[in-house]
């Protein structure tokens, strides 16, 4: 990762850096909230999927 971050610090600046981090993690918590409210929701939704019988 350091290998992609610097060059894209040196070039853009911090601010582009960091705020492309912070909009992943915020991503990725706001999908685990989702989850964390509706997962019975969609375990009920995937039940009878063959995924589950591999």
């Amino acid at each position: 990762m350091g290998k992609f971050i610097t060059p894209w610090t040196i070039e853009a600046g911090f601010i582009p850096a960091f705020m492309t981090n912070m909009a992943l993690t915020v991503f990725f918590c706001a999908c685990g909230a989702i989850f964390y409210y509706y997962g019975k929701t969609f375990r009920r939704w995937t039940r009878n999927s063959t995924v589950h019988n591999l």
